[in-house]
């Protein structure tokens, strides 16, 4: 869970029991999230903690995906978003793909709103954290001016993925 997003695990599709949303238990859907993104992902990976996650790999429900996200723009809700789910799961951390995932994404988020110090710095721990993490490529092409972090966004949101 802390080195993919896993978009098959899809929050429409959580099929979770009542007593799982105890306090003493997975808790419930985490409200302070920032901008209410990754909550799905935080219940996810707390659920994760104390027990395995069962995938059954077949379609038992049908996603309708949207041409774009809505917050597909709203980067300062990305970063802050992505800066809770770091500091709330130390794991991420700990998983190098998913550290490097996570600061490729900050990388990009930081180019696209003209903050280069702050895009270098992530571009820099994402490298530590993965050499080959592809977002660093794209956060470095936009720091330069290359490329519009909008543009890369929606090349990938018409093939179906995100940043």
């Amino acid at each position: 869970m802390a080195r993919s997003r896993m978009s098959m695990l899809h929050s429409s599709s959580f099929l979770i029991r009542r007593e799982a949303f105890a306090e003493d238990a997975i808790g419930l859907v985490a409200e302070d999230a920032p901008g209410s993104q990754n909550e799905d992902w935080d219940l996810l990976l707390r659920a994760a903690r104390r027990a395995p996650i069962v995938h059954l790999d077949e379609p038992l429900v049908r996603v309708l995906w949207g041409r774009t996200s809505h917050y597909a723009y709203e980067y300062a809700t990305k970063i802050s978003s992505l800066r809770w789910m770091m500091q709330r799961h130390p794991e991420i951390s700990g998983c190098r793909p998913g550290a490097a995932r996570v600061y490729g994404q900050l990388a990009c988020w930081s180019a696209a709103t003209g903050n280069r110090s702050q895009a270098w710095q992530f571009s820099k721990e994402a490298v530590r954290a993965n050499w080959k993490e592809p977002r660093t490529a794209i956060a470095l092409a936009a720091m330069t001016g290359a490329v519009k972090v909008e543009n890369v966004l929606s090349a990938l949101h018409k093939r179906g993925r995100g940043i």
